[in-house]
């Protein structure tokens, strides 16, 4: 629909053409800021055709059949053309005129912005402006009408509009950089009280670590100097248990049981706390090695056969069919099965214990489950089971005792394994609790599979290979040396570093069992004494001991050429390890010549 034409031919036809520009804005209901952005493009298009064509047209247009309409002003001239459009809509056109200025603001300022330009056939620039959406045909017959009754403003009218909109214009801008200039202060005080904030959060952070690093520290340092003594207890129990010294009565027998049990869960315990404060600090590492599981339910079988002291219950270990071999951490996944198992008798007062293993081809993963026909879990409990310290009640749980971390450490292993762990159970139904470990472990680095074990027993030279024994505890000498001695070694004990190195300079020995914690000399010290010496460098050293060792520390000593064992597997009774290592390394010795 059209509204008006004004043609361009003077400079008072700009300034009518941008007083009719702001009259029908106004009519047509646009807010006066959008009038007088009309207003100034239509001035700006005007004063363009007049200048660089002599003159032109403005038509004023309504296009109804947009929702919403839309005001079409259109400003046309039979001028040269423009050169260089595109650079110049691209905002990277400059001149000394001014020209092209204009048009990249005109089409910031309206809704719709078209321009077509031809040598010889002119200019013509289509701009357009959203109109209200209550706009109706009534709306647009009156401003018709009216634009029709009102002749045009003479330009000192016009002039003195435009210089008062300028004025409200700059007003406004200096409201709204005042406005700018308080958010900004506001923004900077904000800043400093942020950075403020973040230094304090940091220091605190700090603090946490360090905190964190002496807990771990700690608790390092203690569970070795808590597991040294338990751990001579348990292996002294074990030793009168077994009447090697003699026979027991009935009274002493319950009493070492007892104590036995004590001291077990107390190691329990401990290792528990270490073993989280581990996982914690970022220190756990997988060594990963190819195993099979039927090995693994082997040694776990030994281990626990002394541990089930109810006849009312059986542990029993399904043979584990088409499961391929696992090459991940052995000793990880067997320590969740283990708290798996230790659990499950905790709780079961009859009936049985079973372990299985199943494979999953299509997941990559060997799923690991242990089900006793225990008391059960409610299921409002079991999302908490799985939680550090998280101990669930009711009847025949709240006695059982336990730290409430086993659970807790068998779900951070599993994770950090890749897989996951379950539970299903019920009230008076069992429990069924499950681990889902991947069959390779994630980034596998270069896999060492172990040497199999020699079949059989291993065999008793006639002569007694001689073994020197190095460790500061007594009850730790003693046990050492009675296990192998029971094993046709031909033992010698030294109570330090320092008269074992002696010993071991001496004589020849066929294999030295060397612990590290030892005041008057380390055992990595004296490691390294004997690997200096041409008369002790080819002589196997076991290192025997209950300190955590990093990365670091067990690079260390693989690289001078020892083996590591645990003194915990020792002190629960699981020997075939050390001693298959120990003759292993017995007939690859070479004594020198004396």
């Amino acid at each position: 629909m059209r509204l008006l034409t004004v043609h361009v031919r003077s400079e008072r036809d700009v300034v009518d053409a941008r007083s009719r520009a702001k009259q029908i804005a106004g009519l047509l209901h646009l807010p006066s800021q959008e009038g007088v952005r009309v207003a100034t493009v239509v001035s700006e298009l005007a004063r363009n055709a007049l200048s660089y064509a002599g003159g032109g047209r403005v038509h004023f247009d309504v296009e109804t059949s947009a929702a919403p309409p839309l005001l079409v002003v259109e400003v046309g001239d039979r001028g040269p053309g423009i050169r260089n459009l595109e650079q110049i809509l691209g905002g990277g056109y400059e001149s000394r005129t001014g020209m092209g200025v204009g048009l990249a603001g005109s089409r910031r300022l309206m809704d719709t912005f078209h321009v077509h330009s031809a040598p010889g056939t002119g200019t013509t620039v289509r701009v357009g402006k959203r109109l209200p959406g209550t706009l109706n045909a009534l709306d647009l017959e009156r401003a018709a009408s009216n634009l029709g009754r009102t002749p045009p403003g003479d330009p000192v009218s016009a002039l003195q509009a435009q210089n008062q909109e300028l004025l409200e214009t700059l007003a406004a801008l200096a409201e709204r950089e005042e406005r700018l200039r308080f958010v900004n202060q506001e923004l900077e005080d904000t800043n400093r009280g942020v950075v403020a904030l973040y230094a304090e959060l940091e220091e605190k952070a700090e603090r946490l670590r360090e905190a964190n690093q002496l807990k771990t520290t700690f608790l390092s340092y203690m569970s070795h100097e808590l597991r040294t003594p338990l751990h001579s207890i348990l292996g002294l129990a074990r030793i009168l248990l077994a009447r090697l010294d003699g026979d027991l009565t009935p009274e002493q027998h319950k009493q070492l049981e007892l104590m036995q049990g004590a001291a077990g869960d107390l190691l329990g315990m401990v290792n528990d706390l270490l073993d989280l404060a581990k996982v914690e600090a970022g220190k756990t590492d997988v060594h990963v090695t190819t195993f099979a599981v039927g090995s693994m339910f082997g040694a776990l079988r030994a281990l626990f056969a002394p541990l089930v002291t109810n006849p009312d219950v059986r542990l029993v270990f399904e043979e584990p069919r088409d499961v391929p071999l696992l090459t991940t951490d052995e000793g990880k996944v067997s320590q969740i099965l283990r708290n798996f198992i230790a659990n499950a008798l905790k709780f079961t007062a009859r009936g049985e214990v079973r372990v299985s293993a199943t494979a999953d081809p299509a997941g990559g993963t060997v799923r690991f489950s242990v089900q006793d026909t225990g008391i059960g879990i409610p299921p409002a409990d079991q999302s908490r089971l799985f939680q550090d310290f998280a101990q669930v009640g009711g009847a025949g749980r709240a006695a059982a005792g336990g730290t409430g971390l086993g659970l807790s450490i068998a779900r951070k292993f599993a994770e950090l394994l890749g897989g996951r762990v379950g539970v299903q159970s019920g009230p008076n139904a069992g429990s069924l609790f499950y681990a889902d470990i991947p069959l390779v472990f994630p980034d596998t680095p270069e896999v060492h599979t172990p040497e199999p074990d020699d079949p059989g027993e291993v065999p008793t030279p006639a002569a007694r290979p001689a073994v020197l024994v190095i460790d500061d505890n007594e009850a730790d000498r003693y046990l050492l040396t009675t296990l192998l001695s029971r094993e046709h070694f031909e033992v010698h004990a030294a109570p330090g570093g320092r008269e074992g190195l002696a010993h071991a300079l001496e004589r020849p020995y066929h294999a030295a069992l060397l612990d590290l914690n030892m005041p008057d000399l380390p055992g990595t010290a004296v490691l390294r004494e004997l690997r200096a010496h041409t008369a002790t460098r080819g002589v196997p050293v076991l290192i025997v001991t209950s300190q955590v060792l990093d990365p670091a520390e067990r690079a260390e000593l693989e690289d001078l050429g020892a083996s590591l064992h645990a003194k915990a597997r020792l002190y629960a009774g699981d020997t075939a390890e050390l001693m298959t290592a120990l003759w292993r390394a017995v007939r690859h010795a070479e004594l020198p010549h004396e």
